[in-house]
């Protein structure tokens, strides 16, 4: 009753308290396909994005390409990835096709035939390892 007394008429409790401010959302046009191949070939057992980033970059609505059994050796499923939101296909050739290419192992010769051109890819490119046509074939690319 007190604190009735010391308002003045008309103000309800709840006008002092704070609010969250409600932010536009703005949402972006461009998306992109991400591709993963697998690196079991070359006995690399990591793999980029777990689970939990594709689920991430899907809900940006990117779409992310994994190639099939490139997280296994990593301990996530097929169907890990499937239940994320990323599309599983057994054909490398679709990976290397992608917008952006995340990979942990360098890509070999044969690869990057694979590769469109104009692309993003994301890698450890270990230059010392490469002839110099390699990595001029890659600067082409």
């Amino acid at each position: 009753m007190a604190d009735k007394e010391t308002r003045p008429s008309g103000i309800t409790g709840t006008l002092f308290l704070p609010k969250e401010e409600m932010l536009e959302i703005q949402l972006r046009e461009k998306k992109f396909n991400i591709g993963i191949p697998s690196d079991l070939s070359r006995v690399e057992y990591r793999v980029p994005l777990t689970p939990q980033a594709v689920e991430l970059l899907v809900s940006y609505g990117h779409e992310i390409h994994i190639e099939t059994n490139a997280g296994i050796k990593a301990s996530y499923s097929d169907q890990d990835y499937r239940a994320a939101g990323a599309k599983i296909t057994e054909k490398k050739e679709e990976i290397f096709q992608c917008d952006i290419i995340i990979r942990v192992a360098p890509f070999n010769e044969e690869e990057i035939d694979l590769l469109r051109g104009n692309q993003v890819i994301m890698s450890n490119m270990q230059v010392q390892s490469h002839c110099l046509a390699t990595i001029e074939k890659l600067m082409q690319k």
